[in-house]
C-alpha cells in the first residue's frame, strides 16, 4: 500500500508539472523572445528590490497575524519561529501544491510543540481569510477599471449563458448532495455514538476534528480584532504595492497606475492558488493576458509576468527558506541539546 502511494504521488506530481509547463510553453508559444530578453536586460533593478521588499513584509506580518490566531489556543511561539514556519510553508509550494499549509504546521509543531491538528485549523481560517481579502481586491479592481473590465466581460459572456445556467444548476446540484451526505452523517453519527467512540480509529478522528475546529474558531477568541484586520489590510496592501512596483521595473509597463495593480494583483494571486507548483504556468499565463486588457504586448506581459515571478516567488523564496531551514536546525538542534543534558 505504502508503495502505492508514493507512486500515485509521484504521478500526481509529475502531471500537475506538466500542466504548469503545458500553460508555461501556451504563454510563450509563437512570442517574440528576443524582445522579451531585452526588456529583461533593461529592467531596473532598484524596482525589483522594492518590490521584493514589499512582498517579503507582506510575510513578515503574515507570521505575526497567525501568531494571534495561534495565541487564544493556549501557545505563544516566538515571533521568529512563525515567521521561519510561514517562509518554509512557502518553500514548500515551490515542491507540492499546497504542501505549504501542512509543512509550516510541522514546523511550528517541531519548534514549539503545538498540536498540528490546532495549527490546521488556524490555517484554514487564515485561508478563507484571504479568499475573502481576494474577493474584496477584486471588487476593487473592477471599479477603478469598471469601463475596461465590464466591456471585456460583455463580449465574452455574450453566447456563454447557457453553459453558465448549466454550470450553476450543476454547482446547485453538488451543494445539495453534500448537504444531504452531512445529514445522512450527523442522523448516524447521534444514532451510533457511543458504538463509534468504542472504536479507537474513530476516536483519533474526533480528535482530530476537535483540533481543527479549535484552530478554526481562534479568531473569535483574539485579543485584538482591530489590529488583526489592520495586519490583513498591510498585508494586502503591501501585496498592491509589489504588483505597482512591478510595473516600474519594465519600460512597457512603467505608464500603469494602482487600479492596473489590483486587476494583476487579483490574477495572479488566481494563477498562484491553482494546484501547479509555485503557480508555474498558471501565473504567468493570467498575468500577460491580463495585461493585454490594458493595451500591452503579450511579450511585454510576459516580461513582467516572468520577473515578478522569478524574483517573488522562485528567488526570494529559496534565499528566504534557507536562512529559515537553517534557523530551525539550530533552533531545534539547541532544544536537543538542552533536554540531553543532565
Amino acid at each position: 500500500m505504502e508503495k502505492k502511494a508514493r507512486l500515485f504521488s509521484v504521478l500526481r506530481y509529475l502531471l500537475l508539472l506538466a500542466v504548469g509547463l503545458l500553460l508555461l510553453y501556451l504563454a510563450f508559444r509563437g512570442q517574440d523572445m528576443d524582445r522579451i530578453i531585452s526588456d529583461l536586460r533593461h529592467a531596473n533593478y532598484f524596482w525589483v528590490f522594492m518590490s521584493l521588499l514589499a512582498v517579503w513584509l507582506a510575510h513578515v506580518f503574515r507570521a505575526v497575524r497567525w501568531r494571534m490566531l495561534i495565541n487564544p489556543l493556549g501557545f505563544h511561539p516566538k515571533l521568529s519561529n512563525t515567521y521561519h514556519a510561514v517562509i518554509i510553508g512557502y518553500l514548500a509550494n515551490l515542491a507540492l501544491p499546497r504542501m505549504g499549509e501542512v509543512t509550516r504546521c510541522g514546523v511550528l509543531n517541531r519548534t514549539d510543540k503545538i498540536p498540528v491538528n490546532a495549527l490546521v485549523g488556524t490555517v484554514i481560517t487564515e485561508r478563507l481569510i484571504d479568499v475573502f481579502c481576494l474577493l474584496v481586491v477584486t471588487v476593487l479592481a473592477v471599479l477603478l477599471k469598471f469601463d475596461l473590465i465590464s466591456g471585456f466581460v460583455l463580449e465574452r459572456v455574450q453566447g456563454m449563458f447557457n453553459s453558465s445556467v448549466s454550470g450553476t444548476i450543476a454547482f446547485l446540484a453538488v451543494l445539495a448532495l453534500l448537504f444531504l451526505f452531512y445529514l445522512v452523517i450527523r442522523y448516524f453519527f447521534r444514532k451510533y455514538k457511543f458504538r463509534l467512540l468504542r472504536w479507537g480509529f474513530f476516536r483519533k478522528v474526533i480528535n482530530l476534528l476537535n483540533g481543527f475546529r479549535k484552530g478554526f474558531t481562534s479568531i473569535a477568541k483574539i485579543k485584538n480584532h482591530s489590529l488583526f484586520w489592520i495586519y490583513t489590510v498591510i498585508i494586502w496592501g503591501f501585496y498592491l504595492l509589489a504588483s505597482y512596483f512591478g510595473f516600474k521595473v519594465l519600460e512597457s509597463t512603467n505608464f500603469l497606475d494602482l487600479g492596473v495593480a489590483a486587476v494583476i494583483l487579483a490574477l495572479g494571486s488566481l494563477g498562484m492558488a491553482a494546484p501547479v507548483q509555485g503557480g508555474i504556468g498558471p501565473y504567468h499565463w493570467m498575468v500577460s493576458e491580463g495585461l493585454t486588457f490594458f493595451g500591452l504586448s503579450r511579450e511585454a506581459g510576459l516580461a513582467y509576468a516572468t520577473i515578478s515571478h522569478t524574483s517573488a516567488q522562485i528567488l526570494l523564496i529559496l534565499a528566504l527558506g534557507a536562512i529559515s531551514l537553517l534557523a530551525v536546525f539550530f533552533e531545534t538542534s539547541k532544544k536537543t541539546r538542552k533536554h540531553e543534558q543532565p
